[in-house]
């Protein structure tokens, strides 16, 4: 899984960080099995994470050695051919990825997106959480969400102007950086939440 954004400073990184965080809570043992990573359109290489994220990432539970530890990359090729999902803040972005290579269109969308899409993913047609694996159950849900979009663009020529994308908090107070944290999160949530098991 890929998170992309502008700088890999703050959208992205937020995004990457607190989804290994609540794949570990939701998945336990199994949260290995999910690879989480993330890069940057004009990335800040080698930064860390912006500052200014560091109070609402504590506050959901992500561990304060993983923010330390992170460091920014430029979005390559490499790493969009490596990435089953992409999953990237604006649409500026989703077309920075197609660029590099158009066949991940079908498997790259902007954050609020695809957790959109996900809520129109019928029952018949999502995986059976309790029996697949984490993997499997991800990718079912990439296709069916993917599907999904097709469907809708074909119909809705402003589809794309829809799109909910996360807004850049560059430069902005701590506090429009927490709405933007929290914005990535629920964007995020439904896909979460899908991935887990079966209580």
């Amino acid at each position: 899984m890929l998170f992309v954004c502008t700088a890999n400073v703050l959208r992205s990184p937020c995004a990457e960080l607190m989804t290994r965080t609540a794949l570990d809570l939701l998945l336990g043992s199994d949260a290995g099995s999910v690879e989480v990573a993330s890069a940057g359109t004009w990335a800040s290489v080698d930064r860390g994470v912006d500052r200014s994220t560091v109070p609402s990432l504590a506050a959901f539970g992500v561990p304060a050695a993983d923010v330390q530890s992170f460091a920014a990359r430029q979005l390559t090729r490499e790493l969009v051919g490596w990435a089953d999902l992409i999953l990237v803040a604006a649409i500026e972005h989703r077309r920075a990825v197609w660029c590099l290579d158009l066949p991940a269109r079908h498997r790259t969308f902007t954050m609020h997106e695809f957790g959109h899409l996900l809520t129109r993913v019928p029952d018949q047609t999502s995986p059976d959480p309790g029996e697949s694996d984490v993997a499997t159950r991800g990718r079912a849900l990439i296709v069916a969400a993917d599907a999904i979009r097709e469907r809708l663009r074909a119909h809705d020529p402003t589809y794309d102007a829809a799109v909910g994308e996360v807004p850049d908090p560059a430069g902005e107070t701590a506090e429009v950086t927490a709405v933007a944290t929290r914005e990535v999160a629920a964007a995020l949530r439904p896909f979460w939440q899908a991935l887990a098991p079966a209580r």
